[in-house]
Protein backbone atom coordinates (compact mmCIF):
# COMPACT_ATOMS: atom_id res chain seq x y z
CA UNK A 1 0.00 0.00 0.00
CA UNK A 2 1.27 3.29 -1.06
CA UNK A 3 2.31 5.75 2.06
CA UNK A 4 1.66 8.42 -0.20
CA UNK A 5 -2.08 8.39 -0.68
CA UNK A 6 -2.38 7.50 3.44
CA UNK A 7 -0.77 10.98 3.82
CA UNK A 8 -2.90 12.54 1.56
CA UNK A 9 -5.97 11.48 3.26
CA UNK A 10 -4.87 13.40 6.09
CA UNK A 11 -7.75 15.49 7.02
CA UNK A 12 -6.73 19.04 6.68
CA UNK A 13 -8.09 20.31 10.04
CA UNK A 14 -5.18 18.29 11.77
CA UNK A 15 -2.59 19.93 10.13
CA UNK A 16 0.03 21.52 12.78
CA UNK A 17 -0.06 24.80 13.19
CA UNK A 18 -3.45 25.59 11.48
CA UNK A 19 -4.21 29.42 11.11
CA UNK A 20 -7.50 29.25 13.31
CA UNK A 21 -4.94 28.53 16.42
CA UNK A 22 -2.49 31.06 15.31
CA UNK A 23 -5.12 33.40 15.08
CA UNK A 24 -6.45 33.03 18.68
CA UNK A 25 -3.27 33.22 20.15
CA UNK A 26 -2.43 36.19 18.14
CA UNK A 27 -5.57 37.47 19.03
CA UNK A 28 -4.90 36.93 22.91
CA UNK A 29 -1.19 38.33 22.91
CA UNK A 30 -2.66 41.79 21.53
CA UNK A 31 -5.38 42.02 24.05
CA UNK A 32 -2.84 41.24 26.76
CA UNK A 33 -0.62 43.64 25.65
CA UNK A 34 -3.86 46.67 25.08
CA UNK A 35 -4.75 46.27 28.46
CA UNK A 36 -0.96 46.35 29.88
CA UNK A 37 -0.27 49.30 27.83
CA UNK A 38 -3.22 51.19 28.71
CA UNK A 39 -4.46 50.43 31.69
CA UNK A 40 -7.69 50.44 33.54
CA UNK A 41 -9.21 53.11 31.87
CA UNK A 42 -7.59 52.80 28.54
CA UNK A 43 -6.11 55.92 28.26
CA UNK A 44 -2.99 57.17 26.34
CA UNK A 45 -1.05 58.86 28.88
CA UNK A 46 2.79 57.00 29.93
CA UNK A 47 4.98 57.96 32.29
CA UNK A 48 8.25 57.42 32.83
CA UNK A 49 10.21 57.02 35.89
CA UNK A 50 14.02 55.98 37.21
CA UNK A 51 14.27 52.57 37.74
CA UNK A 52 13.83 51.16 41.84
CA UNK A 53 14.23 50.32 44.35
CA UNK A 54 14.42 53.68 46.35
CA UNK A 55 15.19 54.72 49.80
CA UNK A 56 13.11 56.25 51.77
CA UNK A 57 12.67 60.14 50.84
CA UNK A 58 14.57 59.71 47.90
CA UNK A 59 13.39 62.23 45.10
CA UNK A 60 13.11 61.13 41.19
CA UNK A 61 12.70 62.85 38.16
CA UNK A 62 8.35 61.90 36.91
CA UNK A 63 8.31 62.35 33.78
CA UNK A 64 5.25 61.88 31.02
CA UNK A 65 3.09 62.06 28.05
CA UNK A 66 0.00 62.16 26.46
CA UNK A 67 -1.53 64.56 29.07
CA UNK A 68 -2.71 67.29 25.88
CA UNK A 69 -6.74 66.40 26.05
CA UNK A 70 -6.57 68.22 29.73
CA UNK A 71 -8.82 71.41 30.16
CA UNK A 72 -6.74 74.61 29.38
CA UNK A 73 -5.58 75.53 33.26
CA UNK A 74 -5.49 71.73 34.74
CA UNK A 75 -2.77 70.39 36.35
CA UNK A 76 -1.50 67.22 36.84
CA UNK A 77 -1.98 65.30 40.22
CA UNK A 78 1.05 62.59 41.66
CA UNK A 79 0.95 60.35 44.71
CA UNK A 80 1.17 56.75 45.93
CA UNK A 81 -0.88 54.07 45.64
CA UNK A 82 -0.18 50.48 46.45
CA UNK A 83 0.04 47.73 43.81
CA UNK A 84 0.36 44.13 45.61
CA UNK A 85 2.87 41.90 43.78
CA UNK A 86 4.05 44.34 41.43
CA UNK A 87 1.78 43.45 38.69
CA UNK A 88 -0.92 45.29 35.93
CA UNK A 89 -3.36 43.08 37.68
CA UNK A 90 -2.77 44.39 41.09
CA UNK A 91 -2.92 48.08 39.60
CA UNK A 92 -5.32 50.12 42.19
CA UNK A 93 -9.02 50.54 40.56
CA UNK A 94 -9.95 53.43 43.26
CA UNK A 95 -8.04 55.95 45.29
CA UNK A 96 -8.79 53.49 48.44
CA UNK A 97 -5.60 51.93 47.66
CA UNK A 98 -3.59 55.21 47.49
CA UNK A 99 -2.08 57.46 50.20
CA UNK A 100 -3.08 61.56 50.03
CA UNK A 101 -0.51 62.34 52.39
CA UNK A 102 1.88 61.47 49.47
CA UNK A 103 0.10 63.84 46.97
CA UNK A 104 2.84 65.73 44.82
CA UNK A 105 3.03 69.56 46.64
CA UNK A 106 3.86 70.93 43.35
CA UNK A 107 1.63 72.45 41.04
CA UNK A 108 2.74 70.82 37.17
CA UNK A 109 1.03 72.03 34.13
CA UNK A 110 1.22 70.23 31.28
CA UNK A 111 3.01 71.91 28.28
CA UNK A 112 0.71 72.36 24.79
CA UNK A 113 2.27 69.15 23.50
CA UNK A 114 0.72 67.19 26.82
CA UNK A 115 4.31 66.73 28.22
CA UNK A 116 5.65 67.44 32.12
CA UNK A 117 8.56 66.68 33.91
CA UNK A 118 8.79 67.20 37.87
CA UNK A 119 10.20 66.03 41.19
CA UNK A 120 8.67 64.00 43.40
CA UNK A 121 9.72 62.30 47.08
CA UNK A 122 9.34 58.70 47.35
CA UNK A 123 8.43 57.83 50.79
CA UNK A 124 8.32 54.42 52.90
CA UNK A 125 4.52 54.15 53.98
CA UNK A 126 3.21 52.01 56.69
CA UNK A 127 -0.62 50.90 57.25
CA UNK A 128 -2.49 50.97 59.00
CA UNK A 129 -0.72 54.05 60.70
CA UNK A 130 0.30 56.44 60.45
CA UNK A 131 -0.57 55.71 56.86
CA UNK A 132 -3.47 53.91 54.43
CA UNK A 133 -1.51 51.76 52.41
CA UNK A 134 2.03 49.78 52.99
CA UNK A 135 4.93 50.69 50.51
CA UNK A 136 8.36 49.14 51.71
CA UNK A 137 11.11 46.64 50.67
CA UNK A 138 8.19 43.59 50.26
CA UNK A 139 5.15 45.69 49.29
CA UNK A 140 4.99 47.01 45.92
CA UNK A 141 3.89 50.74 45.21
CA UNK A 142 3.11 52.44 41.86
CA UNK A 143 2.73 56.47 41.27
CA UNK A 144 -0.74 57.53 40.02
CA UNK A 145 -0.62 60.78 37.53
CA UNK A 146 -3.50 62.40 36.58
CA UNK A 147 -5.73 65.56 36.56
CA UNK A 148 -8.05 64.60 39.56
CA UNK A 149 -7.08 61.50 42.20
CA UNK A 150 -10.43 62.16 43.88
CA UNK A 151 -12.87 62.36 40.97
CA UNK A 152 -11.14 61.21 37.90
CA UNK A 153 -9.43 58.53 39.49
CA UNK A 154 -10.12 55.70 36.52
CA UNK A 155 -9.67 59.08 34.45
CA UNK A 156 -11.19 59.37 30.87
CA UNK A 157 -10.40 60.47 26.86
CA UNK A 158 -10.80 63.92 28.17
CA UNK A 159 -8.64 63.20 31.83
CA UNK A 160 -6.08 60.82 30.48
CA UNK A 161 -3.88 58.64 33.35
CA UNK A 162 -1.04 56.74 33.77
CA UNK A 163 1.03 54.36 36.14
CA UNK A 164 4.47 54.30 36.57
CA UNK A 165 6.55 51.10 37.15
CA UNK A 166 5.99 49.05 40.30
CA UNK A 167 8.49 49.95 42.73
CA UNK A 168 9.61 49.10 46.56
CA UNK A 169 11.00 51.57 49.03
CA UNK A 170 13.24 51.25 51.64
CA UNK A 171 15.89 48.94 49.98
CA UNK A 172 18.30 51.25 49.07
CA UNK A 173 20.48 50.27 45.51
CA UNK A 174 23.70 51.30 47.31
CA UNK A 175 23.89 50.35 51.11
CA UNK A 176 24.67 53.18 53.31
CA UNK A 177 28.15 51.74 54.31
CA UNK A 178 29.36 51.25 51.22
CA UNK A 179 30.55 55.13 50.86
CA UNK A 180 33.05 54.87 54.08
CA UNK A 181 33.73 51.31 53.14
CA UNK A 182 35.53 52.44 49.84
CA UNK A 183 37.15 55.46 51.82
CA UNK A 184 38.78 52.80 54.28
CA UNK A 185 39.80 50.73 51.55
CA UNK A 186 41.06 53.69 48.91
CA UNK A 187 43.51 54.96 52.36
CA UNK A 188 44.54 51.29 52.61
CA UNK A 189 45.77 50.92 49.26
CA UNK A 190 47.10 54.71 49.42
CA UNK A 191 49.30 53.42 52.78
CA UNK A 192 50.40 50.51 50.78
CA UNK A 193 51.57 52.26 47.79
CA UNK A 194 52.95 54.93 50.01
CA UNK A 195 54.93 52.48 52.08
CA UNK A 196 55.95 50.30 48.86
CA UNK A 197 57.33 53.59 47.69
CA UNK A 198 59.29 54.23 50.65
CA UNK A 199 61.31 51.12 50.87
CA UNK A 200 62.18 50.98 47.45
CA UNK A 201 64.09 54.53 47.51
CA UNK A 202 65.23 53.38 51.05
CA UNK A 203 66.93 50.80 49.37
CA UNK A 204 68.29 52.61 46.08
CA UNK A 205 69.85 55.06 48.31
CA UNK A 206 71.59 52.55 50.51
CA UNK A 207 73.02 50.07 47.08
CA UNK A 208 75.97 53.59 46.20
CA UNK A 209 77.16 53.22 49.58
CA UNK A 210 77.68 49.30 49.75
CA UNK A 211 79.31 49.47 46.23
CA UNK A 212 81.89 52.25 47.91
CA UNK A 213 82.55 50.21 50.65
CA UNK A 214 83.46 47.13 48.42
CA UNK A 215 86.45 49.42 46.41
CA UNK A 216 87.96 50.90 49.16
CA UNK A 217 88.57 47.38 50.49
Amino acid sequence: MSTTGAADRRPAGRSRGSTPARAVVALAGAILALLVVTGPAGASATVTTPPGPYADDHVITVSGQGFATLASGATIQILMCADPGGTAAGLPRDNSSCDGTTLSPNTIYPTVGGGFSDRYSIVKLTAPAPNSITCDATHYCVLWIGEDYVNQFAGSAKSPIAFSQPFLVGAPSQPSGSSSSTLVASVAVIAVLVAAGTFLLYRRNRRPASVGATRRR
